[in-house]
């Protein structure tokens, strides 16, 4: 046996582990208690641009500092959210601030949705969170504004369907 052959053989082995059901490959990283995914699939991501287009021109604003939520809720068979995030590279500059306050806000975004989906009505919530802060430090310690705001926008579109 040759150096190659003995370092291939210590390689640790990656085992395959097959899926439950057709996730197109994708197993969700977290289970919360009732077994459901926890995980920000690209289905909560408002991606298109015509929703995008309706939500800003037909969405309630309000404005919790340093976010601005605009939000719709369009009926349906069942409840389901969806987010846009934009943090403006005019407030915060570098790529990796912008990219770190992005984070922190899907990730708010992500165990809100999941602690509001039990009491929700049938329908899509489409929230759109706008960073509106020059500082992104603040961003460290803004996770109350963001359930604050995210909070007054869910018991708001509860009232108006």
């Amino acid at each position: 046996m040759n150096k190659e052959d003995i370092a291939l053989n210590n390689k640790p082995q990656l085992k395959k582990v097959p899926l439950e059901g057709d996730l197109g490959g994708f197993s969700p990283p977290l289970v919360g208690e009732a077994g459901r995914g926890l995980a920000f699939l690209k289905s909560h991501r408002i991606h298109s641009e015509k929703e995008r287009e309706e939500l800003f021109a037909q969405g309630s604003s309000h404005i919790e500092f340093p976010f601005k939520f605009v939000w719709s809720f369009v009926p349906a068979d069942c409840f389901s959210s969806k987010l846009l995030v934009s943090v403006p590279k005019k407030r915060v500059r570098h790529a990796v601030d912008r990219n770190f306050v992005k984070r922190r806000i899907r990730e708010t975004f992500r165990l809100f949705e999941n602690e509001i989906s039990v009491q929700a009505p049938c329908g899509e919530l489409r929230v759109a969170v706008i960073f509106m802060s020059d500082k992104h430090e603040q961003c460290k310690s803004c996770n109350g504004q963001l359930v604050k705001g995210l909070r007054k926008v869910f018991q708001i579109s509860n009232k108006n369907p």
